[in-house]
């Protein structure tokens, strides 16, 4: 009969616990959605102010960073000029303000031209940043096209030989011969979404195979110390 007193104790002691742990959980979400919340309002602010600012430009150009309290605007062949628009589109999607959509498309079609851009792997930086999240969120048809036309050009920097997508082309005065970077990773999500959108798995093959090639050349093995990790 002792057992009983105790069970209910224990009982008791769960229920608090459980509710007291639901508590916190619920805490922690509601901070997490407050904290988001406050961040995208910010990132809303900023925005704002620099298309303002870029706006009043003498033309379509896309800001980089501000040097010397001045903006520095870069051409669509610079590899950060996707981002710009990228995060008009992201903005359009987390605050549900049609404002932002006019803006995300502007800057999006002003990188038209990169998609026939060879000169080095950033095509998918610059362009599934800006067209690949307009295709996503607007669904404008003629940006699949875009797309296909970059990974196209993506493509021509593949080297069988090596199974991999050159970076940069070759530079003596650096001694490059045949450049390839991890940033170059990031670039396979553009080659994936053409096969996706085409049904041509050439680009899903070329961007298996450069990670793969990545995972074999570009990473030693781990070594721990036992003094730190016992």
């Amino acid at each position: 009969m002792k057992k009983l007193p105790i069970l209910f104790i224990l009982a008791i002691s769960i229920l608090f616990t459980t509710q007291s742990c639901t508590n916190t959980q619920q805490k922690n979400q509601d901070n997490s959605a407050d904290f988001m919340e406050e961040t995208v309002s910010f990132a809303a602010e900023q925005y704002s102010r620099m298309l303002d600012k870029v706006e009043d430009s003498a033309g379509i150009v896309n800001p980089k960073s501000i040097i010397d309290g001045k903006m520095k605007y870069i051409p669509p062949q610079e590899w950060t000029s996707g981002f710009f628009p990228g995060s008009l589109w992201y903005l359009y999607e987390l605050t549900g303000d049609d404002k932002w959509k006019p803006m995300a498309v502007k800057y999006t079609e002003a990188l038209d031209t990169i998609q026939y851009y060879t000169g080095n792997h950033d095509v998918g930086f610059m362009i599934y940043c800006s067209y690949g999240n307009g295709l996503r969120l607007a669904g404008t048809e003629a940006y699949k096209e875009v797309i296909l036309n970059a990974a196209k050009s993506l493509s021509t920097r593949y080297i069988p030989e090596a199974g991999i997508i050159q970076s940069w082309n070759a530079n003596k005065s650096k001694d490059w011969e045949c450049p390839v970077i991890i940033d170059n990773m990031m670039n396979l999500e553009l080659l994936f979404e053409a096969t996706k959108l085409s049904g041509d798995s050439s680009f899903y093959h070329i961007a298996v195979s450069h990670a793969d090639n990545t995972i074999k050349n570009h990473y030693r093995p781990q070594k721990y110390s036992p003094g730190i990790f016992g």
